[in-house]
């Protein structure tokens, strides 16, 4: 594997064939455009590094191929300091393409449901402690902007 470090801005990729047939279907709820120039920079490189680029050379053509979707690099694309963030590549031999694919929509969706699925009860626990320990924590209010849904969505349920 080999890794590359690029500007948003400075990217050429496109979806691989066969991870555009296996999403084809997917279900996203359609939103509200999130205001990204918001966030601070160094909160939106942050999130970029947690989320590198899986991608295989492309034979022939002036893009390589993208092998995850990158929720996170699309968001960010829309950035107006987009030329500032970078985002890591990392490319794979065509030989290990179907293993990645199978890894990234398939077992890590199941294997992540667990954790997401209280994503916002864990959020609010979050919120709660960051304000004991960190300096500027975010808002409830914020976080909520970010994540589209109402402040009241964002709560602590005691089990």
């Amino acid at each position: 594997m080999k890794i590359k470090r690029l500007a948003i801005n400075q990217l050429r990729l496109r979806y691989h064939p066969t991870l555009s047939k296996i999403t084809c279907c997917d279900h996203f709820t359609l939103s509200s455009s999130v205001e990204v120039q918001g966030l601070p920079l160094h909160i939106a490189q942050t999130l970029l590094d947690l989320s590198p680029v899986l991608a295989c050379k492309a034979q022939g053509g002036d893009s390589d191929w993208q092998l995850s979707p990158n929720p996170t690099l699309e968001l960010f694309k829309q950035h107006p300091e987009r030329h500032k963030l970078l985002i890591s590549i990392h490319y794979y031999p065509e030989l290990l393409i179907d293993g990645i694919l199978e890894g990234v929509l398939l077992f890590a969706p199941a294997l992540n449901y667990r954790v997401q699925s209280n994503l916002l009860n864990n959020l609010s626990s979050r919120v709660q402690q960051s304000k004991l320990l960190l300096k500027h924590p975010p808002s409830k209010k914020k976080l909520a902007q970010w994540a589209n849904v109402k402040p009241s969505a964002i709560r602590h349920i005691k089990v």
